[in-house]
């Protein structure tokens, strides 16, 4: 099988680009006031820049966000390195249907948003890889039902149904080689 790479998607991003440059102009106008609403101001500008200086980068980066080839799969924005094929017992496509609640009244709108979910053997072995901040989030996608090692498909350049149909078509092939 060929080395196949799949690019993050730059309009992504360049709306997340958006979102932190609104959160950097609400934390300008809660500076205005005294007391806990220049702070929340100060806590808005410090979101906001992580968020537009996260996005410029990521607009910026030429390098593919997904590699496929005959060793594993490698998704870059989970942090982990190669996923070889032999650790991956199973793969599903979770599909987002509906608005999540987050916290009381806090609503991500992620209608439609498609997530690879990888059963891997040890996915232990995975996560010990992961920084901090990753591994935090793996925690909190399990109170959603990913699985520990999950691939954001929305953050990629063209069509998701190409992807799943890449790593189907190499785990099917795994499988053959095994048996």
């Amino acid at each position: 099988m060929n080395r196949i790479e799949f690019a993050a998607s730059k309009l992504m991003f360049f709306f997340v680009l958006i979102a932190g440059a609104a959160c950097l102009a609400v934390g300008a106008f809660f500076l205005q006031p005294e007391g806990l609403i220049r702070l929340l101001g100060v806590v808005f500008l410090c979101v906001g820049l992580a968020i537009c200086v996260y996005s410029i980068r990521q607009i910026l980066d030429k390098r593919p966000r997904l590699i496929i080839d005959d060793a594993g799969l490698d998704d870059r924005s989970i942090g982990v390195g190669k996923i070889a094929w032999r650790d991956i017992e199973s793969v599903y496509v979770k599909t987002s249907t509906a608005p999540v609640e987050v916290a009381s009244g806090v609503i991500l709108p992620m209608d439609g948003a498609q997530v690879l979910c990888l059963r891997v053997a040890a996915p232990e072995k995975y996560l010990a890889l992961m920084r901090q901040p990753f591994r935090t989030l793996v925690k909190i996608n399990a109170m959603f039902g990913y699985t520990p090692l999950a691939l954001n498909l929305s953050s990629i350049k063209g069509n998701p149904q190409d992807v799943i149909d890449c790593v189907a078509k190499r785990l099917d092939a795994q499988s053959r080689q095994k048996a």
